[in-house]
Parts: structure tokens; sequence; C-alpha cells
């Protein structure tokens, strides 16, 4: 899965993260500032 993009984000894009999830600013935001929460199980 080389090319899957929630699995290529870099390490510095990462603003939090836990055992199961990390959060990333939105790369196509709707509003300022809107995140998404990402699981970090496939």
């Amino acid at each position: 899965m080389s090319e899957c993009i929630v699995c290529n984000v870099k390490e510095s894009e990462i603003i939090v993260e836990n055992t199961y999830a990390f959060v990333i600013l939105n790369y196509f935001p709707v509003n300022d500032g809107h995140c998404l929460i990402i699981p970090k199980r496939h």
C-alpha cells in the first residue's frame, strides 16, 4: 500500500497522535482549521 495517502503522511504534518489514531490538517479544507482524525488501523 505504498500509494496510500494516509500511510504516507509526513511525521511533521501530524498535529497529535495516540495508539489508535492521529490528527492532520485537511489537505482540502472546507473551513480554516479543518482537521482529519485518521485511525492507524487499515
